[in-house]
C-alpha cells in the first residue's frame, strides 16, 4: 500500500511538474506577442478573415454566404474566437495570440524529451522576436503555418532517427498537415517536399536492409498506412460537411480553381504553372541569398533596412549550416530532401515580409536546434 501510495504521490507530482512547465513556457509566449499587439493598424487579409468568422459565428455557411478564395481554416478561427467574445481588432488579437501561445507552448511541451528545452522552447521564442515587422502582428494563415511546418520538420527528424511512426506522430502529422493546408492553399508545396523527404527515409531503409520491389513496396505500406489514415481523416470530414451542406462544388471552385486560373492574373502569374510553382522557391532563394549578401557591402548603415538586411542573411546562414550539419552527422540525401523542404517553406518569400513566416519559423527552429 505504502509503495502505491508513493508511485501515485510521484506521478501527481510528475504531473503538476508538467503544467507549471506548460503554463510558464505559456505565459512568456503570450507576453512576447502582446508587445506587438498593436503594431499594424490593419490588413486586407486580416480583415477578411474577421469578416469571414463574423458570418460563420452567426450561422452563415463559408463559400456560400461569404464568398472567398482562401481556405477556410482561418474563417473558423475567427469564428470562435468571435463566439467567445471578440468585436474590436484589439480583441481579435488579443484572444488569437493566446491560441498561438497555447499552440507554440504545446509543440514545446510535446518535444522537449526528444529534442531539450533550447530547441522545444527557444523555437517559439526566437520566431516572436521576428514579428517585430508591419503586418507579422496580424491574424494571418502565415501563423499557423508556421507552427505546423515546425511541428513537420520535427517529425521528419524524429522520423529519420527512429525509422518508425507510431499513431502519436501519426496525430501530430495529420494535424500539422490540415492545419496548414486548410489555412493556406500553397502549403501543399512544402508538405508535398516534407512527404518526399519521408520517403526517402524509408527507400533508404529498404535498400538497407536489401528489400526486392514488391518486398519494399509492402514495407513502406506499413510504414506509413497509419500516417495516411489520420491525414486523409480530418478532409474527408472536411469534405462531407460541405458535401452536406451543398457547398462542396463552390468550396472547389474558390479555394481551387480561382487560385489556380485567376489569382494568378493579378500576382504577376505566380502559380498558373504547376510545375514552376514546385521550380520557382528554388531560384528565389538562390536570388535572396545574392541579393541579400550583396545589400550587406553595398547599403551599410546604422539604419532599420540595413538591420533587416543583416537578419536576413544570418537566417541564410543558419540555413546553410543547418544543412551541412545534417549532411555530415546525418545523411545527405535527406540534408538535401530537408534544403528543398526549408525553400519550399519560403513559396511566397524569404525577407522577413508577413509572407515569409513560415520560412523563418522554420529556420528559427534549425537556429535552436544548432544552439
Amino acid at each position: 500500500m505504502k509503495m502505491k501510495n508513493k508511485e501515485y504521490e510521484n506521478s501527481q507530482s510528475g504531473m503538476s511538474k508538467q503544467i507549471g512547465q506548460w503554463f510558464l513556457c505559456f505565459l512568456v509566449y503570450l507576453i512576447m506577442l502582446l508587445g506587438v499587439l498593436n503594431r499594424s493598424p490593419g490588413f486586407t487579409d486580416e480583415s477578411d478573415n474577421f469578416i469571414g468568422g463574423m458570418v460563420v459565428a452567426s450561422g452563415g455557411r463559408m463559400y456560400r454566404d461569404f464568398v472567398s478564395q482562401h481556405m477556410p481554416v482561418m474563417y473558423y478561427i475567427c469564428a470562435v474566437l468571435k463566439m467567445l467574445g471578440a468585436d474590436s481588432v484589439y480583441e481579435f488579437r488579443l484572444y488569437f495570440y493566446v491560441v498561438l501561445a497555447v499552440m507554440w507552448s504545446f509543440v514545446a511541451m510535446h518535444y522537449k524529451k526528444q529534442f531539450g528545452q533550447i530547441t522545444a522552447v527557444g523555437t517559439g521564442v526566437f520566431y516572436i522576436t521576428n514579428l517585430f515587422t508591419f503586418y507579422t502582428c496580424c491574424i494571418l494563415a502565415e501563423q499557423v503555418q508556421s507552427i505546423c511546418f515546425v511541428v513537420l520538420l520535427i517529425e521528419f527528424l524524429l522520423f529519420a532517427e527512429r525509422k518508425k511512426l507510431d499513431w502519436n506522430n501519426c496525430f501530430m502529422i495529420s494535424g500539422a498537415v490540415f492545419l496548414s493546408f486548410g489555412a493556406a492553399f500553397v502549403s501543399v508545396f512544402p508538405v508535398f517536399a516534407i512527404a518526399v523527404a519521408f520517403l526517402i527515409v524509408e527507400i533508404q531503409e529498404c535498400i538497407r536492409k536489401k528489400y526486392g520491389f514488391l518486398q519494399s513496396i509492402r514495407e513502406i505500406w506499413q510504414t506509413f498506412w497509419r500516417a495516411i489514415v489520420a491525414i486523409l481523416a480530418p478532409f474527408a470530414l472536411l469534405i462531407f460537411v460541405y458535401a452536406a451542406e451543398g457547398t462542396l462544388s463552390v468550396f472547389i471552385y474558390s479555394a481551387y480553381t480561382v487560385n489556380r486560373e485567376i489569382y494568378p492574373n493579378y500576382i504577376a502569374g505566380y502559380g498558373s504553372s504547376i510545375v514552376m510553382s514546385f521550380v520557382e522557391p528554388v531560384i528565389n532563394y538562390g536570388m535572396a541569398i545574392a541579393d541579400g549578401c550583396r545589400k550587406l557591402v553595398t547599403d551599410f548603415g546604422i539604419t532599420k533596412e540595413y538591420l533587416a538586411i543583416v537578419r536576413n542573411v544570418i537566417c541564410y546562414a543558419v540555413n546553410v549550416i543547418f544543412w551541412v550539419y545534417y549532411a555530415k552527422k546525418k545523411n545527405i540525401v535527406q540534408a538535401v530532401a530537408i534544403v528543398y523542404f526549408t525553400m519550399m517553406c519560403g513559396t511566397r518569400g524569404f525577407t522577413h515580409e508577413f509572407h515569409s513566416m513560415p520560412y523563418v519559423a522554420v529556420t528559427m527552429f534549425m537556429a535552436a536546434y544548432l544552439i
